[in-house]
């Protein structure tokens, strides 16, 4: 439970360290995105700034660093969390929040998805080149047939 711990911590660090540090900065885009199709797989500034985190917090709260850090391994994983994350956005950077620009829309508008045939607002619908038509971001979460055709150059 304790090596879980900071692993949640330094995960919260990311997310936190995201929103109240590189947004404001610039570091990445303004809005927050949520549709799959807009997305890349892997944003190597959460993930980067998780892992290396994580490896750090782990080792100190198994006595690599002395009793010191043992005791201090939550606050490392936060720590180093919120550190790593700007770090990293610069050095890509923000690259790698947005795999391609969404449309400009209206969000009072409703379109149908072409996959569950009901119907959302157009904030929540991508267009899909594999279905020829839109696809609310539940389906496109869920669709791997088409092996991310809306983002040639994602990968």
């Amino acid at each position: 439970l304790g090596l879980y711990s900071n692993i949640a911590l330094a995960w919260i660090g990311a997310v936190v360290a995201d929103l109240i540090i590189c947004k404001p900065l610039g570091l990445s885009p303004k809005g927050i995105e949520f549709r799959r199709a807009y997305l890349y797989d892997i944003n190597p500034v959460g993930v980067g700034a998780l892992l290396i985190a994580s490896v750090l917090s782990m080792l100190s709260y198994l006595g690599f660093f002395g009793l010191m850090a043992k005791g201090l391994a939550s606050f490392i994983a936060l720590g180093s969390a919120v550190l790593c994350v700007p770090i990293i956005a610069y050095l890509t950077k923000g690259k790698y929040y947005i795999a391609r620009q969404p449309e400009k829309i209206q969000a009072t508008s409703v379109a149908n998805c072409v996959v569950c045939e009901r119907d959302y607002e157009l904030a929540d619908m991508a267009g899909c080149p594999a279905y020829n038509g839109t696809i609310c971001s539940l389906c496109c979460s869920l669709e791997a047939r088409c092996h991310d055709l809306c983002k040639p150059d994602a990968r």
